[in-house]
């Protein structure tokens, strides 16, 4: 249904590109484009790849229990994909620079075009923020946003262990999004599930307005990631808060020239990401420049992405033109 859902579409009318978000509807886009005629227009595949999934996969399933015989299949299977792609696209798109290395090296090409991840400015309205505000604590406190993929729950862990209890009573972390119920689930957080519960104010998945709340109100940003591909969406959103941030090198992969930032710290240690965590919240709050403001909205998506529509435009000028 889906592949004769998009050959309509493509036979609707000539459709100059076909830009695929992530590698795994290469088959269904491959499978159309072949059932095209050689009188059909044929749109140029555009690979916007998020990381590097086959290396990113194989660390998923190591880290889930698979077999090793697992791991290889599963990887050698997605790297055929990715080699496929990124040598069959007219352009690919990568979002740090060692993605843009390797797969230039991966397809036999020289032009992969980086295109970072951003964020969007946070907007909400005054009513909005100020009902999250009573829900949120009084107290500086620590925030936690993430989804539900496994690798968020994994660096959680390889940095807080199975307990909280190095924070103070009055010092909270807020969890939200989907990474809540992982964490609530995992055998190492209900090992010490009182002290956890105390020290955490956990939101599961909240509403935009919530997410702006976070952003406006919460004090220290933490970002425990140590395994995954590509850059981290959430690494933007930090930045572009004006709160301090924590993060392991990990998570600033795409993102190094904010290192070094006012209140800006990479700790890859556990036991400094712990100690700095409980500096922070002791801390005032952080007041950054205007300057550094300017910094950091470069991490905006109007900034972050300009070379995508740069470069389709110029490929289009340049097949139209021959």
């Amino acid at each position: 249904q889906a592949r004769d859902a998009l050959l309509r579409v493509l036979r609707s009318k000539p459709y100059d590109f076909i830009q695929i978000d992530h590698l795994y509807l290469w088959p269904l886009v491959r499978a159309c484009l072949a059932e095209l005629g050689p009188q059909e227009h044929r749109p140029r595949i555009v690979h916007s790849a998020h990381n590097i999934e086959h290396a990113m996969k194989r660390q998923i399933l190591a880290q889930s229990g698979a077999t090793e015989a697992l791991v290889a299949q599963h990887g050698e299977d997605i790297l055929a994909l990715e080699r496929e792609i990124t040598l069959e696209a007219e352009i690919v798109f990568a979002v740090t620079a060692a993605d843009q290395a390797y797969l230039n090296e991966l397809g036999q090409r020289e032009d992969a075009v980086l295109a970072p991840n951003g964020t969007s400015p946070p907007d909400a309205s005054p009513d909005a923020i100020e009902t999250w505000k009573r829900a949120l604590p009084r107290e500086p406190f620590a925030v936690f946003v993430s989804s539900a993929h496994p690798p968020n729950a994994v660096g959680f862990f390889s940095v807080f262990s199975q307990s909280l209890a190095f924070l103070p009573p009055d010092r909270k972390l807020v969890i939200a999004g989907g990474v809540t119920s992982l964490l609530e689930k995992h055998r190492e957080y209900r090992r010490w599930a009182g002290i956890n519960d105390d020290r955490t104010l956990r939101l599961g998945i909240v509403d935009d307005a919530g997410i702006v709340a976070l952003r406006r109100l919460g004090h220290v940003y933490i970002l425990p990631i140590t395994a995954g591909g590509g850059s981290n969406i959430k690494t933007a959103e930090a930045l572009l808060t004006g709160a301090y941030v924590i993060g392991t090198s990990t998570a600033f992969r795409g993102f190094e020239d904010f290192i070094g930032d006012p209140g800006v710290f990479v700790e890859d240690d556990p036991h400094a990401f712990r100690a700095r965590l409980f500096e922070l919240l002791h801390r005032e709050r952080l007041a950054i420049g205007e300057a550094e403001l300017n910094h950091r909205r470069r991490l905006l998506w109007e900034s972050t992405l300009a070379p995508m529509p740069t470069h389709l435009l110029a490929t289009f000028a340049r097949h139209a033109h021959a």
